[in-house]
């Protein structure tokens, strides 16, 4: 209200000196100008869209990594199942925004040295594919035993598990 009034007291005063002055004298018109209430709205409105922005290209980038990150989950789990292991659980830990660990715990099937190689190499040749410059994905394998306490691995951060697709 009180901007209201000054700008129309403003307005009034320039009339003033444009009505006097129209005799050859200089004519004089209002530059725009802003209040400090507008100045501060205008920055919040602006901080809030661009973070908003902020907030969506994020949203969009951490999605396209999760995609990746199931692409390989799916087909880690689907060889495994393939090559007749048994997959007791596979779990995901989130590092940062473009840094995965995903880690899959075995129940059998893989007995000996030449079996977890051979799921390693597919692993690796999978993960050279999917790793970037902006995209860094980890895989390890864990036997399931009576020893095994799934808490602590929740606890290390591999709080998130991996619920297969339905196979044919």
């Amino acid at each position: 209200m009180e901007n209201t009034i000054q700008h129309h007291e403003q307005k009034n005063v320039i009339n003033f000196i444009n009505r006097h002055s129209s005799e050859g004298g200089i004519n004089w018109e209002k530059e725009e100008s802003y209040s400090a209430n507008q100045l501060i709205d205008a920055y919040l409105y602006g901080k809030k869209t661009a973070l908003d922005i902020q907030q969506r290209a994020i949203q969009d980038y951490f999605d396209k990594n999760k995609d990746i990150i199931d692409d390989f989950t799916e087909k880690i789990y689907n060889w495994i199942l393939d090559n007749k292991y048994n997959i007791h659980q596979i779990r995901l830990k989130i590092v940062n925004i473009n840094d995965f660990e995903v880690l899959a715990i075995v129940s059998d099937g893989l007995d000996n040295l030449e079996e977890y190689l051979a799921v390693y190499k597919f692993a690796n040749e999978l993960i050279d594919k999917f790793n970037t410059d902006d995209f860094n994905l980890t895989f390890s394998i864990l036997p399931n035993n009576k020893n095994l306490d799934i808490n602590l691995i929740i606890n290390d951060g591999f709080g998130l598990k991996y619920v297969p697709q339905k196979r044919d």
